[in-house]
């Protein structure tokens, strides 16, 4: 079996947010998981993808 090579998070919000601090709050509970599972597999990244619709 390979090693992971990617980390990934999708997550469907159930409502929509305006205000910049609640937005700058999600994006970065976001972040905090996928960059926590990486840790535990001890590895580093070089490229971050961010898509929103």
């Amino acid at each position: 079996m390979q090693d992971q090579i990617s980390f990934g998070k999708s997550q469907i919000l159930l409502r929509d947010y305006t205000r910049r601090e609640e937005i700058k709050a999600v994006l970065l509970e976001i972040c905090e998981e996928v960059a926590r599972r990486a840790r535990k597999h001890n590895k580093v990244g070089r490229t971050i993808s961010l898509g929103i619709g």
